[in-house]
């Protein structure tokens, strides 16, 4: 048995060798970390991860954007312990005192981040667009589909960037449009398993998001608020907590 490949918090993959082949044990866990269920299917090699991506990313919105997620650690990320979303971020817009809404907060309309417009970071081809999960309810995010909305754009064979938790209705794109840098591809939403209106953007070195890994996430022309040093200035990936705009 080969070294076990963490794919979702509760599912894991181990190669197993056999006399003439190589299946891959797939392993699934309950809320108890108990044995769900387990099965073999083809093996599937690793693919090769970039350490960071060489595309030319912009922040996939316009204004200042706070970051609720971010990072290289679970305690500063909590995607982290998931394989194709290991540095994923998740941007909300927030005005005042740190404030994502008016009013009682029931709402979706409520929050300041929801119908914000949502651009293609990079230029590329669509190879996934997916609309109509509804947007859910403040606070009752939706597991079921867990990326809700989303659109997965082509960069170079292997970065694929994904965005999520768009709005019901509101992507612009089909898969096999090629799109520009800065074009809107849809709406910030609270769709898939998402708690209030945010967006969550993560690269990965596959389409396929099952054998997908994460990719570390540079940006060009970065702005963030805080005072980073000149070391950071020229290589920096944004943190939770963090507030960033992109500079034109």
């Amino acid at each position: 048995m080969g070294t076990p490949k963490l794919q979702w918090k509760d599912v894991a993959v181990i190669p197993v060798q056999f006399d003439s082949a190589i299946l891959d044990m797939r392993l699934d866990l309950d809320s108890t970390n108990m044995i769900a269920g387990f099965y073999f299917q083809k093996h599937v090699e690793e693919l090769p991860v970039p350490e960071k991506n060489s595309s030319h990313l912009s922040l996939p919105f316009k204004g200042e954007w706070a970051l609720m997620w971010g990072g290289d650690t679970k305690e500063l990320n909590p995607h982290h312990d998931i394989k194709s979303q290991r540095f994923a971020l998740d941007f909300n817009f927030l005005k005042g005192f740190g404030k994502s809404h008016d009013s009682t907060g029931y709402l979706n309309e409520d929050y300041f981040a929801f119908g914000k417009e949502v651009l293609a970071p990079a230029s590329g081809r669509v190879t996934e667009a997916i609309d109509g999960v509804h947007d859910n309810t403040p606070y009752a995010p939706n597991q079921y589909s867990s990326l809700g909305n989303c659109v997965i754009i082509k960069h170079s064979p292997m970065e694929y960037s994904v965005l999520a938790h768009l709005k019901m209705g509101s992507v612009r794109v089909k898969a096999g449009d090629t799109i520009e840098r800065g074009q809107i591809i849809g709406l910030c939403g609270n769709s898939g398993n998402s708690s209030e209106p945010q967006l969550e953007y993560f690269l990965m070195n596959t389409n396929k998001i099952e054998n997908a890994t994460g990719v570390k996430i540079f940006f060009d022309n970065l702005k963030v608020r805080r005072k980073l040093d000149e070391k950071e200035e020229k290589n920096y990936s944004p943190v939770r907590d963090d507030k960033v705009k992109w500079e034109d």
